[in-house]
């Protein structure tokens, strides 16, 4: 975006025609006033999110359900059947954010990827915002939890691309990396170690 940060008035975004998270027919993404396009894709900041929902009564009637099926290769699957948490299950909700890429995940609380040394242990990557870096331990992790970001930033594409559950933007928690610890806006304090479950699909 040329001139995306010269004054408020100014702009950046990033747009998809179709909403990443579900396949529905609507614009969906994130932008930013002021700022560069970086700041949308890095997760450095939180972002507002643009949604137009589409009119989804409205079939588009280019290939049939059974045509759209048989289109589907056996190796994607694993991208539009993830697990999902019982609906009347008990929760207690210590924080939300974006719902960034689908699914659920329970796993061990980690902050880097140095900390994942069993592999036969479930993990949740917990960080402020992801980078190239955090590759190894988002490839490693059950599923991913951010503290900034929107679903444009990099720990959203990257999640979605390797078909991890991933929220993002929680922005009720704060992390303290030293003391290998998270707190939330209610009173929570989650150390390293300890078990969460995050919900890609909702948020929470």
């Amino acid at each position: 975006m040329v001139y995306g940060n010269i004054n408020d008035e100014s702009g950046t975004g990033v747009l998809f025609s179709r909403n990443p998270s579900n396949g529905d027919k609507e614009l969906f993404g994130d932008y930013l006033i002021n700022a560069q396009g970086e700041d949308v894709v890095s997760g450095t900041r939180n972002t507002n999110s643009i949604c137009a929902n589409g009119d989804q009564s409205k079939k588009e009637g280019i290939i049939t359900q059974k045509e759209l099926i048989s289109r589907i290769p056996i190796k994607n699957l694993n991208e539009i059947i993830y697990p999902t948490l019982d609906p009347i299950a008990q929760k207690n909700i210590i924080c939300n954010g974006l719902a960034a890429s689908p699914g659920a995940a329970c796993g061990v609380v980690v902050f880097n990827t140095e900390s994942m040394k069993a592999k036969d242990i479930p993990y949740i990557l917990v960080r402020t915002e992801t980078n190239p870096e955090d590759i190894e331990g988002m490839n490693i992790a059950n599923g991913i939890l951010t503290a900034r970001g929107g679903i444009t930033s990099h720990a959203a594409v990257v999640a979605r691309g390797m078909g991890k559950p991933c929220v993002c933007g929680a922005s009720a928690i704060s992390i303290n990396y030293n003391k290998k610890i998270f707190t939330t806006e209610n009173g929570h304090t989650i150390k390293e170690g300890d078990y969460i479950t995050i919900d890609g699909g909702t948020g929470e």
